[in-house]
């Protein structure tokens, strides 16, 4: 629940205070997507038939996010060119819809989940555009940091290590597909990510989103690894 309230604070943070900036309309929406896959898991685990439906409709729309996170990149790096953009967002619709006509992932038991989003043959084609996705989008800005002058690369490198922290965090919702037996420990961390991602773009456009950014970070931090200590505390007992 805590990734969805951070990375629906920072989509309203970037809305209201970093609209004219390059790339934030799509990384609101990037925000607020990464809200909507977290919640999908949420319901995958927690609901009733119904609402387990709705979760992984809303997990199967992650090609949509990646969308995002592409535009975004692009916008950022100052290359947007349309075409372009309407391509990217028409490929993950069409994938999105593919994962929802199907509908990818099955919902099996596992561990000590009532319930678990597992990666079957149409789930694996919908998340691995997802990651082609990503990885276009953390080719590009590092393709445009290595040519950009200080100050907008060290906004670039921040947006790189956010991200890669935020894909290391969701890898525990795949650990079930791949045979990994053992609690998604890496999803407690997931909650830093918007913060720091958004820290990482608009530190040096305004100082009181800076100050903002770093005391929500310090909390979220400590709260993470006060989850995580509780966590191990009980798989140990």
């Amino acid at each position: 629940f805590a990734t969805v309230f951070t990375s629906i604070g920072m989509a309203g943070l970037i809305w209201f205070r970093g609209e004219k900036k390059a790339g934030a309309v799509p990384l609101t929406l990037f925000s607020i997507a990464v809200a909507f896959w977290v919640a999908g898991q949420i319901l995958v685990t927690t609901g009733d038939a119904l609402e387990r439906e709705a979760g992984r409709a809303l997990v199967n729309l992650s090609p949509l996010a990646g969308a995002f996170f592409v535009h975004f990149a692009l916008s950022f790096t100052g290359w947007g060119r349309r075409e372009f953009i309407y391509a990217n967002y028409a490929a993950a619709s069409g994938a999105a819809v593919f994962g929802g006509l199907y509908p990818a992932g099955e919902l099996m038991p596992w561990l000590s989940f009532p319930r678990f989003y597992w990666f079957d043959e149409s789930a694996i084609w919908v998340g691995g555009i997802t990651l082609a996705y990503g990885l276009f989008g953390l080719f590009w800005l590092i393709r445009a940091g290595l040519k950009s002058e200080e100050r907008r690369r060290r906004q670039i490198k921040a947006a790189v290590l956010s991200a890669v922290w935020g894909s290391i965090s969701a890898s525990g919702f795949v650990f079930g597909s791949v045979g990994i037996e053992l609690f998604p420990y890496p999803v407690l961390f997931l909650p830093v990510y918007p913060v720091l991602l958004v820290y990482g773009v608009l530190r040096y456009e305004f100082m009181d989103v800076n100050l903002w950014a770093r005391k929500s970070l310090a909390w979220l931090i400590v709260f993470t690894l006060s989850i995580l200590a509780v966590s191990l505390v009980v798989a140990a007992l």
